[in-house]
């Protein structure tokens, strides 16, 4: 963390960071949970939360998100770019779950050191911007409120492509 120390932000959320590592961590997906709703709070990214392992899904590639998608009764589902390569849609449709694939843009954003180098943490970006991180964060791509806005005018089943609004 010695390279951020001179971050705008860096001693708001040092103290988190700080305790992190000063851990034992016994398992990588606690130590992933507490990192990412940390991040999420940090981000202003609000979502109910839930463990796959706290139900029993059924199937794998599409089967297994369509199936997650009936039980926690969601009516959209967003994949990444690469759903496009396994998801049956028309199966999404006949359930009546919308579908989209969001093609994130990631932003650019001022960082500390020189010309901005894309694709780095989360973290980066907190330590650099803080409070506005999430809607940097957001810059050029669909919010949930833009999706909720998006779904909520289309038959349920509607397939969403990118850049919908």
């Amino acid at each position: 963390m010695g390279a951020y120390q001179k971050a705008p932000f860096f001693n708001r959320y040092a103290d988190f960071f700080e305790d992190v590592y000063s851990r034992e961590w016994t398992h990588l997906s606690l130590l992933d949970e507490h990192i990412l709703k940390y991040l999420l709070d940090a981000f202003g990214i609000k979502v109910k939360w839930v463990r796959a392992s706290d139900y029993e899904f059924q199937g794998k590639g599409s089967d297994l998100v369509l199936d997650m998608c009936l039980h926690l009764k969601a009516g959209a589902y967003v994949f990444g770019t690469l759903g496009r390569d396994y998801a049956r849609i028309e199966d999404f449709a006949r359930e009546g779950v919308a579908v989209y694939f969001q093609d994130y843009r990631h932003p650019s954003y001022r960082q500390l050191w020189g010309e901005f180098v894309s694709h780095l943490s989360a973290v980066d970006l907190l330590f650099n911007h803080g409070p506005v991180s999430g809607e940097i964060l957001m810059e050029g791509n669909l919010t949930k409120a833009d999706l909720c806005a998006v779904t909520e005018r289309r038959p349920s089943g509607e397939i969403l492509k990118s850049g919908v609004a």
